[in-house]
């Protein structure tokens, strides 16, 4: 049975949703795309479009590289995403700088700080889109409560939703590099068996930015927790799931490889 990671990267101003317009992170993009390539980790892109359009030459070595890039956004401003309107608007705005850019439409979207209307769905399936990324099967106090949520991709409304994994049903911590760093490796330990991992990471999860020291002090604290392991941290739990038999996959090839086996009835995909 074959069993995929899947290494998704939101790229985005700095600390997203806690400080706008600063782009440090963009500086460590090519030492990332670097040791991705050394490491043979597929690595699926979700872009803050903003980005796109104040840096194209940074996201042109995305694209000569051939990684697989969705959308991410275009502000990444929370309170945009609380109305169909606004939502519409941006998610649209946000599909047509990418495809004016790349020459394609794109395929998959995920939502800042993982915040999921109701709407969402009809937008994107209006809009062309087939799959989104962004619902985390957790609790995330003042932002999201999807303890209800299925942990495997299943169809709303025609979109497939690709959900964040987590440690296991009963543990609901997200597999990702900012928990990882902020909880240490005991909870990661363990033997995971499920047949696709989604995981998520940010520039700052991997790269020490002088800016965090601009956020107020209680957002400040988690991102100085193992500040200075975060890719040593990534790598070794790559290793430990090659061990396990994982194979690195896009995002792209989730979609395809367990898209047509979810059926639309919101049956979701088992282990």
């Amino acid at each position: 049975m074959n069993k995929y990671i899947c290494y998704t990267l939101d790229l985005e101003e700095d600390h997203a949703g806690l400080l706008h317009n600063y782009y440090e992170g963009l500086q460590y993009l090519e030492n990332l795309i670097k040791i991705i390539k050394e490491n043979k980790l597929n690595v699926s892109f979700f872009i803050q479009t903003k980005l796109i359009e104040k840096f194209p030459e940074r996201i042109e070595v995305l694209r000569e590289n051939k990684f697989d890039i969705h959308l991410h956004s275009y502000y990444h401003e929370i309170n945009r995403f609380l109305n169909y309107e606004l939502e519409r608007i941006e998610i649209s705005k946000s599909k047509d700088i990418y495809k004016s850019y790349f020459n394609e439409n794109p395929i998959g979207y995920r939502s800042p700080a993982g915040i999921v209307t109701s709407n969402i769905y009809y937008v994107l399936k209006d809009l062309g889109f087939k799959f989104d990324s962004s619902i985390f099967p957790t609790i995330r106090p003042g932002y999201f409560n999807n303890i209800s949520k299925p942990l495997y991709p299943y169809y709303v409304d025609g979109i497939l939703e690709i959900p964040f994994s987590m440690i296991s049903p009963l543990i609901r911590i997200p597999l990702s590099l900012s928990y990882m760093k902020l909880f240490s490796t005991p909870f990661f330990l363990k033997k995971f068996d499920s047949k696709v991992i989604i995981f998520d990471l940010h520039l700052h999860d991997i790269y020490k930015l002088r800016n965090t020291n601009l956020l107020k002090p209680s957002d400040r604290l988690p991102y100085l927790i193992n500040r200075d392991n975060g890719m040593k941290i990534l790598l070794n739990f790559n290793k430990k799931l090659l061990n396990e038999g994982y194979r690195s996959s896009s995002i792209s090839r989730v979609y395809e490889y367990f898209g047509r086996q979810v059926n639309e009835n919101n049956n979701c995909y088992s282990k």
